[in-house]
């Protein structure tokens, strides 16, 4: 029984395909009148290539993780990602916008996300935030934040304009900063020398807008200045109490002293009348 004719074979194709050798077809299909038919999953002249080869685990089984096509048995990816299964997003996704350093140059990009090196405090998405860095960017905006909002601090008001114009339409103004914290927002206590006073303001990155929101406290928090009446009262009165203790003290001791003098006179009248 002829199943193929000669037109289904080209040169050496029934070679190509092994043919009863335990290699027929890769070992994932079989021979077919010098073609292999290839095995489901399977494709490629010699069934070589393996569909499940670019299947993500951790991208719910699509095939390159929905970021490329699959090359025989390889991922061949859509520009901006890469990766064994295209899982990753290029390098420019851990830029902070505003920024060209990959996680502002405190890390290294990992698959689309920052890796940032804690062990120097370093945090965040794009590893903006320092945890060891003292108050981190309090002192940053603390100036700026105010000369706009209180019109005092070192920065004169035309260095303010300058160095801070990208900050003035950006404050926000709020009665308490409960509602930013719970958003993870920063707090930040300043202290204006010029009236000892303190002053609370927020800042909180926004990723959709790329950039910081600062919120401050309308009102300053100061310590009110010592009443000097009620101080001078105090001390009257402490020496007032002290001197009418002292007098009452010494009017026992006499007391007690005058009974025990006039005891023993007694005393001694009683013997002479007797004698």
């Amino acid at each position: 029984n002829c199943l193929c004719s000669d037109s289904d074979l080209g040169p050496g194709e029934v070679w190509s395909c092994n043919k009863g050798e335990p290699d027929e077809c890769s070992g994932n299909g079989f021979c077919s009148c010098g073609h292999c038919v290839c095995h489901p999953n399977y494709s490629g002249k010699r069934c070589q290539c393996n569909r499940r080869s670019c299947l993500s685990l951790s991208s719910a089984g699509e095939v390159c993780s929905g970021n490329g096509g699959c090359d025989c048995s390889s991922c061949r990816c859509d520009p901006g990602y890469h990766g064994p299964w295209c899982e990753c997003p290029d390098e420019n996704i851990c830029i902070q916008p505003g920024s060209d350093l990959v996680c502002s140059g405190k890390g290294y990009c990992d698959c689309g996300t920052c890796k940032c090196n804690d062990t120097l405090g370093f945090f965040g998405k794009y590893c903006e935030e320092c945890s060891a860095c003292g108050e981190g960017k309090c002192n940053e905006y603390g100036d700026c934040v105010q000369c706009f909002a209180f019109s005092g601090g070192p920065t004169s008001i035309e260095s303010c304009q300058k160095n801070c114009s990208g900050l003035n339409n950006s404050l926000l103004y709020e009665d308490n900063l409960e509602t930013e914290i719970a958003q993870d927002a920063h707090l930040c206590t300043y202290t204006d020398e010029n009236d000892g006073c303190l002053f609370n303001f927020t800042y909180r990155y926004r990723h959709q807008e790329g950039d910081y929101v600062i919120t401050v406290q309308r009102t300053k928090s100061c310590i009110p200045p010592p009443d000097v009446t009620s101080i001078v009262l105090g001390v009257v009165g402490a020496i007032v109490m002290v001197g009418l203790i002292t007098l009452l003290l010494w009017k026992f001791i006499t007391t007690v002293h005058d009974r025990k003098e006039y005891a023993r006179f007694q005393e001694e009248q009683s013997r002479v009348r007797f004698a």
